[in-house]
């Protein structure tokens, strides 16, 4: 990818791309898996490639601790925690909800030291509110918050699948595939977002489908993303002002596939 905002390298990459055989067989259609739950650090996932972005930027500007956000159990913020120790932040997690027991992320949380935080609201939305109260107490005590939305969905965090479309282009030419389309989950939009200014800036041969997994209004959120980081990269005209070459479904809408499809799978939410 062309010059851009700094990156640290925090996941193994490039990660692999591996054909779905019996999966291909039974339903009909060629489908190939890019294995992003392999990128190396912690239990893996597709969160590692945005946080190379988000945590270059926080200690850019020189910040001294990370606030985010999800539920217990989130894979997003163990990573953003993990990763925010190893570069010497602080990381402050709000969860919605009320206190939970310790158990399979929430543990590591507590063994890594995390600074956890409950909104005693059910309500995912909830956690955004309670991230801004955190950061804003952290900042009347003379510290330097970098509070990163749900997911790591910033136009920042987007330029992670950017770059990631690079290196499954390069897979894809040496395998000799041409898809017509790669499916994702869309849940805070960010992978969705960087895939599809990735696939314009190339281009690519297949359109990006999302399957929409915990915002209904997660489209809108997907275009906000891919137009902002178009903007980082100089790209700004790249997209143009109509709807975007992607498109989102409901949860199972992704059922009803064309049956000469060629799909890419991208293993994680995004």
């Amino acid at each position: 990818m062309d010059a851009g905002p700094p990156r640290l390298e925090l996941a193994q990459l490039p990660t692999p791309l591996h054909p779905a055989a019996r999966l291909s067989a039974e339903l009909g259609v060629e489908v190939w898996f890019k294995r992003d739950d392999l990128t190396g650090l912690g239990l893996g996932g597709n969160k590692l490639r945005p946080l190379e972005y988000l945590l270059a930027d926080a200690v850019g500007q020189g910040c001294d601790c990370l606030v985010t956000g999800a539920g217990p159990q989130s894979n997003w913020t163990m990573l953003a925690a993990l990763t925010a120790i190893r570069l010497g932040l602080e990381p402050h997690v709000v969860c919605y909800g009320d206190p939970a027991p310790e158990w399979g992320n929430l543990l590591l949380h507590r063994r890594l030291g995390t600074m956890l935080s409950w909104t005693g609201d059910p309500d995912r939305p909830s956690v955004d509110a309670g991230m801004d109260e955190v950061g804003a107490r952290l900042r009347g005590a003379g510290r330097r918050p970098y509070v990163v939305p749900r997911g790591g969905a910033t136009a920042v965090g987007a330029l992670g699948y950017t770059r990631a479309t690079v290196e499954l282009d390069r897979q894809l030419e040496a395998v000799g595939l041409r898809p017509e389309t790669l499916w994702l989950a869309a849940g805070s939009g960010g992978t969705m977002a960087g895939l599809i200014l990735g696939s314009a800036r190339l281009p690519t041969s297949y359109t990006v489908q999302g399957v929409t997994v915990s915002r209904p209004d997660v489209a809108m959120q997907v275009d906000e993303l891919a137009r902002g980081a178009a903007a980082l990269l100089g790209d700004t005209d790249l997209l143009g002002g109509t709807d975007l070459p992607g498109g989102t479904d409901t949860l199972g809408g992704a059922g009803d596939l064309p049956p000469a499809d060629v799909l890419g799978g991208w293993i994680g939410a995004g």
